[in-house]
This record gives C-alpha cells, sequence and structure tokens, in this order.
C-alpha cells in the first residue's frame, strides 16, 4: 500500500511539473532592424523595441549581415591596372539603457584582409560579413527587458583608402520566450509534493515476535 502510495504521488508530481511547459510550450518574437553609414558620417537606423513581459525571456538571437564600400582616386594619369591590398570589417552594436538603469552594450562583427584588382584611375573595395549572436541566460538577455527601446548603429572600415565609407547592417533580433507556471499550478505541484513526504514518513507496523 506504502508502494503503491509513492508511486501514485511520484506520478502526479511529475505530471504538475510537465504539463505546465508541454501546454503552453515556447514561442517566439522576431523583429527586423537596420542601420545605415553615409560617406558624410550621418547615421540612419531602426530602434530595437525591448521586451517587458509577461512570458519569461530565455534567451535573444542576433542574426545579422553588413557591408562597406569605398572608392578612391589613384594618381596614375595613364590608368595602367595595379592592385590595392586592403583590410576590412564591418560590426554593429546595440546600446542604451535598460529598465534598471545600468547600461547596454552589444557589439560584434568581422574583418578581413585581402586585395582588389584596379584597372582604371578609381578603384572601389566592398567588403561583406554577417554572424549570429546568441544571448542566453538571466544576465545576459537583462538588458533586452523594459518598455523602452535600445538604439541600433553600424561602423566599418576600409583600409587604406578609408576615411568614411558607405555602410550598412541589417538582421533580425528574436526572443524565446518559455512559459510561467499558473498559481494554480503551482499550489497542485506543492500538493503533490506534500503527498510525496507523506508516503516516504509512513512506516509498516512493527512485527513483533513471539
Amino acid at each position: 500500500m506504502v508502494n503503491s502510495l509513492k508511486f501514485a504521488a511520484l506520478a502526479i508530481t511529475g505530471v504538475l511539473v510537465c504539463a505546465p511547459v508541454h501546454a503552453t510550450g515556447f514561442t517566439t518574437i522576431t523583429q527586423d532592424f537596420w542601420a545605415n553609414f553615409a560617406t558624410e558620417g550621418a547615421s540612419e537606423f531602426s530602434y530595437v523595441h525591448q521586451y517587458n513581459g509577461p512570458l519569461r525571456l530565455y534567451d535573444v538571437t542576433i542574426d545579422w549581415t553588413g557591408y562597406a564600400y569605398t572608392s578612391f582616386q589613384y594618381g596614375d594619369e595613364e590608368g595602367d591596372p595595379y592592385e590595392q591590398g586592403f583590410t576590412a570589417g564591418v560590426s554593429y552594436e546595440i546600446f542604451g539603457t535598460d529598465r534598471f538603469g545600468n547600461g547596454v552594450d552589444y557589439v560584434n562583427g568581422t574583418s578581413s584582409s585581402g586585395s582588389a584588382q584596379c584597372t582604371t584611375t578609381s578603384c572601389s573595395l566592398y567588403y561583406s560579413a554577417g554572424g549570429r549572436d546568441v544571448y542566453a541566460g538571466a544576465s545576459a538577455v537583462s538588458g533586452f527587458l523594459g518598455n523602452d527601446y535600445l538604439t541600433v548603429t553600424t561602423f566599418s572600415y576600409i583600409d587604406p583608402s578609408f576615411d568614411y565609407a558607405n555602410a550598412g547592417v541589417s538582421g533580425t533580433i528574436t526572443y524565446r520566450l518559455g512559459p510561467v507556471p499558473e498559481p494554480a499550478s503551482w499550489a497542485l505541484m506543492v500538493g503533490g509534493f506534500g503527498l510525496v513526504g507523506g508516503a516516504l514518513r509512513r512506516r509498516s507496523p512493527a512485527v513483533r515476535c513471539a
């Protein structure tokens, strides 16, 4: 009898623990963002609106692509072909203040080096890159919580010809949200634990020898 009660209590508790999660499941919210960096240095950008509940925020994924472009004049009046070496990179940055007043600053990017064949008195260089960043855990995603928004910008470089390159970055930011058990579910689950505890405390009557 005691073993049957223990098994029943454990089964009930397992159902109560798992049911709220499987019933609700995970959901996602995705929004687009972009930013442009013009030759004059002026920046245009969109905002990332922070998530503010009611579901629990588990992680944030940022998928992004970017480019940098520049051109310059070469001093050879005859227009002889030549090879121009360069290093290049594009990056993105999401920054601002979270709902607690703490600074938020997420940044990533990539760079490379190479060469370009220039066949006229001018030369153009183009570079593109992309990536995926995942921020998981309470401390990592806390900056994405709040009623306000975060600012998106981009910066880039192409050497040796870079002063101000035309550049841009765009992508999506995805919030992965999970269920929060309702108070009634928590009460039932605690009751299940109580049944387990009660079953463990029960003892079979001792058998006395004649």
